[in-house]
């Protein structure tokens, strides 16, 4: 089963400093993933990222499904990326590498998310209809998010 990518850079009204606050506090994913879909922590919840850290989170699948996501953070720098992978959840295998960048005087956060689904050649249909339009809403979502919290 092949693995995907999935690419999204999201220009931010802040600075490097500002959105790596936000971000880093894991917390925080909740604000970015839309209602349906979870994304609220379980547990203690760390209030600052650190490298080799990992977090519980409760998503949904189909607004009804209930699961836990394991994810851990094998590398991160400070005010420029950090990667999470998946360590238990949906998919056969997920990485997530969050970059912080600047370009003409404008922050963006750029997103490339490499990802197995899982059910081996029913994945590769699972991917057409189900992931990759919920990654595109998900990263459409955020969008607007970021621009509510950095008008």
């Amino acid at each position: 089963m092949p693995k995907y990518t999935y690419t999204e850079s999201t220009p931010v009204n802040a600075s490097r400093a500002e959105l790596w606050n936000f971000l880093s506090n894991p917390a925080n994913l909740d604000a970015l993933t839309p209602k349906h879909m979870g994304g609220t922590p379980v547990g203690n919840m760390p209030s600052n990222m650190e490298t080799g850290m990992q977090v519980t989170y409760q998503i949904q699948l189909f607004g009804f499904v209930k699961l836990h996501w394991i994810a851990a953070f094998p590398e991160v720098i400070p005010n420029a990326y950090f990667i999470d992978k998946q360590i238990q959840g949906p998919f056969k295998s997920w990485q997530h590498n969050h970059l912080i960048s600047e370009r003409e005087g404008q922050v963006f956060m750029d997103d490339q998310v490499i990802y197995e689904p899982p059910l081996g050649p029913l994945g590769a249909l699972g991917n057409v209809l189900v992931v990759r339009p919920m990654l595109k809403a998900l990263f459409k979502y955020r969008r607007k998010v970021f621009a509510q919290i950095f008008p």
